[in-house]
């Protein structure tokens, strides 16, 4: 993977996540344009970087002139832009009850700016046909308590992600984002605690995660590159948790709460029955649970417990990461050989390009990319993932593709 000559601007880059992403560009060859309100932070960032320094712009992104002198001087200083990086974000906890100038210093900087400054980067990105990674949080797709506005705002740039890759998926510009679980970072520490309730904090957030443990900024940052590079070129419109299993585990919470509340259901019921084990119960009327014999349902919801309590959780799962990589239409002999002719077969991949919102089908070689990532230790903490290689095909509503 090499970003020799491409400019890359990353927002938020004088700590943390943006920190760390800065200096991974830096060794894969980028050129880079660095961004945050902290100059002496950021110019320590830029010595990091090795020899070919970043270009450095102070700015506050909730100051709409800021924002648009970090593009404007970035397109002065390198002429070209061609990949954003989003990251620039800042967490305030509070409910429904918090004044309504936090909430929107929130909004400011976790949507507004993000907005603004990707406005203003689109026509540079359409020309090198380039792309932008924003940085999100697991926060945008499950609840966190008292982090109400937090919320709102990352569930906010994940919908702006989708919608943006789907308008910007006819001229090649390809739009994702990445979620992060725990990543031990300056933005917690930033909002005020002290030393002992960031420790009690973090060591909470442990348990969260499948991994047993939180994240690392790197493992975000080579995140971040991978859905820069070409290796993605197949993907548009995705939102990728880099989460070490939090929102896994949040899944297999839920269901095993459906068959508590199923199983206690069934036993109730089952007082009115007879030949009890040879009766079909209708749980709920679901794609999941239709119709299962009482029996299977006690076996299987045994299995699952032995698999999920805490200890068989960290002997089975611990270190050992599973994820999926799900393709849209590739072209392979498994169509070829479905007895088409050559005329058909052009038709049919000719037909089908219209699901993809890049406008076309996938390549073998870009799926390969994808496993071979997922795989490495690059993806160190990722897991549970289920990965759209599908050129934004998941993110097109059926009307869209009707219509089309």
């Amino acid at each position: 993977m090499s970003f020799a000559g491409k400019v890359v601007l990353i927002t938020g880059a004088s700590s943390g996540i943006g920190a760390e992403t800065a200096i991974h560009f830096a060794q894969l060859g980028a050129s880079l344009s660095i961004t945050g309100r902290n100059k002496q932070n950021l110019e320590k960032v830029a010595e990091q970087c090795g020899k070919s320094k970043p270009f450095i712009v102070t700015g506050d992104l909730a100051n709409e002139n800021d924002v648009k002198n970090i593009i404007d001087s970035t397109i002065k200083h390198y002429g070209k832009l061609d990949v954003l990086v989003n990251n620039a974000g800042i967490v305030r906890f509070g409910n429904i009850e918090i004044p309504l100038e936090h909430y929107d210093n929130i909004m400011n900087v976790n949507v507004r700016s993000v907005f603004q400054l990707t406005a203003l980067a689109v026509p540079y990105l359409i020309k090198t046909k380039g792309n932008i990674v924003n940085v999100s949080s697991v926060a945008g797709l499950r609840p966190l308590k008292n982090s109400l506005p937090y919320c709102m705002s990352k569930a906010a740039l994940d919908q702006f992600t989708r919608c943006v890759a789907l308008e910007l998926a006819s001229r090649q510009v390809r739009v994702n984002s990445v979620n992060p679980g725990a990543v031990q970072t300056n933005i917690i520490e930033n909002i005020g605690l002290s030393q002992e309730q960031i420790k009690i904090h973090y060591e909470k957030l442990k348990g969260m995660h499948a991994l047993g443990r939180i994240g690392d900024s790197l493992e975000i940052a080579k995140t971040i590159a991978f859905l820069a590079s070409d290796d993605a070129s197949f993907m548009t419109g995705v939102t990728l948790l880099v989460d070490g299993g939090i929102v896994s585990i949040y899944k297999v919470n839920l269901v095993m709460l459906f068959y508590d509340v199923s199983l206690s259901l069934m036993i109730e019921t089952s007082r009115y029955c007879t030949s009890l084990l040879q009766t079909r119960y209708c749980i709920l009327r679901s794609r999941l649970f239709e119709f299962y014999r009482f029996e299977n349902i006690i076996q299987y919801r045994c299995k699952y417990h032995t698999l999920l309590n805490t200890s068989s959780l960290k002997n089975i799962i611990y270190f050992v990461r599973v994820n999926a990589v799900n393709p849209g239409l590739i072209e392979t002999n498994i169509f070829r050989n479905s007895g088409m002719n050559q005329e058909q077969l052009k038709n049919f991949f000719k037909k089908l390009q219209k699901i993809h919102a890049l406008g076309r089908n996938g390549d073998t070689s870009e799926v390969a990319k994808v496993i071979i990532f997922l795989a490495s230790d690059d993806a160190s903490f990722i897991t549970g993932v289920t990965l759209p290689v599908d050129g934004g095909a998941h993110a097109l509503s059926p009307v869209s593709i009707q219509s089309d």
